[in-house]
């Protein structure tokens, strides 16, 4: 719960802060141009600027006006998503204090907490057999608690390190093996090469 709160605070408090202050660049911006669309129209009238000038002035900041409120649009749609995560987060966080005490865990307890589970082909490319499992859970989607190595115990750390030079040796193994293939192809052609230039003589 700590995790989430802490990942979710971050990653929300910095993007709101990015998000707003964009949105008010962008209506300082649309007040701006709204003034030099103003200012171009009297000078049109005064007979200080042409017409084309005007008509051409007037349709760029006009293009630039609507771009800036689709943009401003569109932030404010996200900014609003953010909100609806937040309560989403902590509808999850009051799932999660219901059960911090149980001595069995229910189908009912899964239900609540699991969204969806994606099972994926199973993986022997490293000489291991690993199969990937994304977990969603309910209100918060995927999320993956961090784990550090001094969460890790003694035995899961040597089984990690096992794992992963075994993996390196099949790797070291398949790799000279590939080059040994090369290396008979390319006898091979050479051989075939002298063959056919002793036969063509």
């Amino acid at each position: 719960m700590e995790e989430i709160r802490k990942t979710s605070f971050i990653k929300r408090e910095e993007a709101v802060a990015a998000h707003q202050k964009e949105i008010e660049k962008s209506e300082r911006r649309i007040s701006e141009l709204d003034v030099l669309f103003r200012k171009t129209y009297e000078d049109n009238v005064a007979g200080e600027l042409t017409d084309d000038r005007f008509a051409y002035l007037s349709a760029s900041y006009d293009s630039e006006q609507s771009e800036i409120r689709a943009l401003s649009e569109k932030l404010k749609s996200e900014l609003h998503a953010f909100n609806a995560d937040s309560l989403k987060i902590d509808k999850f966080l009051e799932l999660a204090q219901r059960y911090t005490v149980y001595d069995e865990l229910t189908t009912t307890m899964l239900n609540e907490f699991v969204d969806k589970v994606l099972v994926f082909n199973a993986d022997k490319s490293s000489g291991v057999r690993s199969q990937r499992l994304d977990i969603y859970l309910s209100f918060i989607g995927k999320f993956y608690v961090p784990v550090s190595s001094e969460q890790l115990s003694q035995e899961e750390l040597a089984a990690e390190e096992w794992r992963l030079l075994k993996k390196r040796k099949q790797q070291d193994y398949f790799r000279r093996r590939y080059y040994e293939r090369k290396q008979k192809q390319g006898d091979r052609q050479r051989n075939d090469y002298v063959a056919e230039a002793r036969f063509a003589s």
